[in-house]
């Protein structure tokens, strides 16, 4: 029998799954969590699901020198990882980094997100000549409006043209579309669109941001559920959502009673 290394553990597994179903199953075994049991044929189409729902919640626009690198503040280190590489690619001459404590960090550290991300860029050598803090927000859309208005009051007030938004994989599209709302004249910014540059299946082998896959997959519903009501109540732009991510979106749902 063949051996299946997963999220490079070394460790040999059983091969009926492959890598992303074995990550999810592993994960989704966990009862702690409210959701109905997934076993049998319903393995493949929950991975199948996932997958469509990832890539429709993921923005990796191409990137172009801008004025601003903009991180968005949020329970995965990675996501100021990636801005540091990007800042010392060139990518840009600043880095701003916002956010206080968000639904995903409350608890899990004493210092707002924006400090936290910003110590990160320090030890990944992004000097703090470049590292602009809003240490306010607690959601996206205070991110948006905190960050627009702490940089038009700064001692050499900034109002740049081109930034680039980094988040977590998930939270791409929804960033995008809060930002295309929230800020001011933002049809006049060339906006790209951001995030670690990992898989499905390594982000959910990987704990360090969620403590379970199952909770990784119960973020994307919700990230889904705000792409469908928020531009309701004003909070971020109307985008057009595929008939299958719909029908993805829908069926996962089935296993978590509480969203």
């Amino acid at each position: 029998m063949g051996r299946l290394v997963c999220c490079g553990t070394g460790q040999a597994v059983r091969p009926p799954l492959n890598p992303v179903s074995r990550s999810f199953m592993q994960g989704l075994f966990d009862m702690s969590s409210r959701r109905r049991f997934i076993c049998g044929r319903e393995t493949k189409m929950f991975e199948k699901n996932t997958q469509i729902l990832w890539d429709y919640l993921r923005i990796d626009d191409p990137l172009q020198k801008s004025d601003l690198i903009f991180v968005l503040g949020n329970q995965d280190l990675r996501t100021a990882d990636h801005a540091a590489d990007l800042y010392l690619s060139g990518f840009a001459p600043l880095v701003v980094v916002s956010g206080k404590h968000g639904h995903g960090t409350a608890g899990k550290w004493e210092l707002p997100e924006a400090v936290v991300f910003s110590n990160r860029l320090l030890e990944k050598n992004v000097p703090a000549s470049a590292i602009i803090i809003e240490p306010e927000a607690t959601n996206t859309g205070e991110n948006i409006i905190f960050t627009q208005k702490l940089l038009r009051n700064l001692p050499s007030p900034l109002d740049p043209h081109s930034i680039i938004l980094v988040q977590t994989p998930f939270m791409g599209r929804r960033t995008y579309a809060t930002f295309m709302k929230q800020w001011e004249r933002a049809e006049l910014v060339d906006v790209r669109v951001t995030s670690p540059p990992i898989s499905l299946a390594d982000y959910a082998c990987d704990h360090s941001a969620f403590r379970s896959q199952a909770k990784l997959v119960e973020e994307m519903l919700r990230n889904m559920q705000r792409m469908l009501e928020y531009p309701l109540l004003g909070f971020q732009i109307k985008q057009e959502i595929p008939r299958k991510v719909m029908e993805a979106y829908q069926s996962l749902q089935l296993h978590f009673d509480h969203i």
